[in-house]
């Protein structure tokens, strides 16, 4: 016998004995209670219409559902931003309604954001970054305005330099709520300022062992072992690639081409290590022969050879990030990877710093 009169202790109940029948989750029940206070508009309906807009965003389109958006009022108005049914009172759920279409308008805006700077529903693999970029956007009054290419630079700057550091160390992998709730914080604190304070939310977490935004010799060297499929690829690229004008968009690219490597025979090579060497996707198809190109130029690459391409196409090498101390013909493969490898770790701790832990 259960003496708990709590409500969520009694919806657990009611999960765990309609087992037997159509599956229903706290969420679903939430949603109805949600439902049943949101007295201004049809909630399901404008939930469903922000998650269609969402979707459309994006290549492949990002994939947000009721809890996303649930948790993203949360953040916004309530200090407890738990699942909890006393979190969804008539009280906060008005707040909710009451201030709907800038809820919506700073979510799309956000995803749009976010879109602008390369990502898709395939790279951006925690939804819940994205949350403290609304909470951003809606506390400062930023929902029509952030996505102009000619306004808040320096803010978009550090807010996908923040995205790119938390995808990478995996803050939200567990315990998002401490995580969100902390960042907020943060960001409240800081709503004076001109920037978003990414060096604020650094130092925020700076003891936490698992949850901290700095980067380890070992744990860049690894960063660069990252195949170019795997969804931490395009963050990386993203990140040290900062320098570039994000308002166009940017392609993976191999520097030497893909294609030259599919084709090798161990009797193209004088002994079978340089034939291991030059047939490693750790060599070829990480990082280190990767980089970020734009469009127009990655279509008129496709298969040419990498000295080729930068002698026909007269290409910057400082902003490829190409070594220069090389010889770039394929010949010299193995000294590439090397000098490219070097230049790399290099750029990514002038970003983020380094760690002795």
């Amino acid at each position: 016998m259960e003496t708990s009169q709590e409500i969520d202790v009694v919806l657990d109940i009611f999960i765990r004995t309609n087992s037997g029948g159509e599956p229903l989750s706290f969420s679903n029940l939430l949603m109805s209670i949600t439902t049943a206070n949101w007295t201004l508009r049809d909630a399901r309906k404008s939930l469903e219409d922000v998650i269609k807009k969402v979707f459309e965003i994006g290549k492949p389109g990002f994939m947000v559902n009721a809890d996303f958006i649930l948790k993203v009022c949360l953040v916004l108005f309530n200090d407890n931003i738990k699942f909890q049914v006393k979190n969804f009172d008539r009280k906060s759920v008005q707040q909710f309604d009451l201030n709907w279409d800038r809820i919506k308008d700073s979510i799309i805006a956000a995803f749009k954001l976010v879109e602008s700077w390369g990502f898709n529903d395939s790279s951006l693999r925690a939804k819940n970054a994205v949350i403290p970029l609304v909470y951003y956007i809606y506390h400062k009054n930023l929902e029509n305005d952030i996505n102009n290419q000619a306004h808040h630079q320096s803010e978009k700057d550090a807010m996908r330099k923040w995205l790119c550091l938390s995808l990478l160390k995996r803050v939200f992998g567990g315990q998002s709520d401490a995580i969100l709730t902390t960042i907020r914080k943060v960001l409240r604190n800081n709503l004076n300022l001109q920037d978003f304070p990414l060096e604020q939310i650094k130092e925020a977490f700076k003891d936490n062992p698992t949850k901290n935004l700095a980067f380890s010799s070992e744990y860049i060297e690894g960063l660069l072992t990252i195949q170019k499929d795997d969804p931490n690829c395009y963050p990386i690229l993203a990140l040290i690639y900062s320098h570039l004008n994000f308002n166009q968009v940017f392609h993976k690219d191999h520097l030497h081409p893909f294609s030259y490597f599919q084709k090798l025979k161990e009797t193209d090579f004088e002994n079978r290590d340089l034939f291991l060497f030059y047939t490693n996707p750790l060599n070829y198809n990480s990082i280190v022969n990767l980089q970020l190109l734009n469009s127009s130029l990655n279509e008129s690459k496709l298969d040419t050879p990498l000295e080729t391409w930068i002698q026909d196409k007269k290409i910057d090498l400082d902003n490829q990030l190409i070594p220069k101390n090389v010889d770039l013909s394929i010949k010299y493969f193995p000294d590439f990877v090397s000098k490219r490898k070097e230049l790399l770790k290099k750029r990514f701790e002038e970003i983020v710093g380094t760690t002795n832990e």
